[in-house]
């Protein structure tokens, strides 16, 4: 299965977490934030690529324009996505409030950060999404981008 994890660059530990766990799972990971992948044509693609869609939600993140076109452009696509609360106090509002109300799965992260439990959760809800159908149309490997 391929996901993305998108984030804001002041949440880029947790999302390293994340894919180095889910990697030891088998999962193809890749990390978009607001200056990774600097080409838009490249982060496009990375959309259009994944299965699994994971959004580590936060105040900057919601703040950031590319964040949000990133995460309005996985909406638009219809993909499946993860919402992970990477603030524990904060409540996503407006758009992003409404994307991460309607996710496939839903995870606040505590104190504890990225737990044994956070992980297993990701996978199963991954691992759920496997059945639907892959729209692979106008897709470059971000290998050889």
């Amino acid at each position: 299965m391929n996901v993305v994890i998108t984030c804001h660059s002041s949440q880029q530990n947790i999302a390293e977490r994340l894919r180095t766990s889910l990697t030891n799972k088998n999962f193809t990971i890749y990390i978009v934030n607001e200056t990774t992948p600097q080409s838009i044509v490249a982060r496009a693609n990375l959309i259009r690529w994944c299965d699994v869609f994971i959004v580590i939600i936060s105040r900057m993140y919601q703040r950031t324009l590319l964040c949000m076109e990133t995460i309005n452009y996985a909406k638009d696509l219809h993909k499946p996505i993860i919402a992970i609360l990477g603030e524990s106090n904060y409540q996503p509002y407006g758009a992003l409030g409404a994307i991460s109300a309607s996710a496939v799965g839903s995870i606040v992260l505590g104190n504890d950060g990225v737990s044994e439990n956070v992980v297993a959760q990701l996978s199963n809800i991954i691992s759920m999404q496997k059945n639907k159908k892959k729209n692979s149309k106008n897709v470059v490997d971000p290998a050889t981008v």
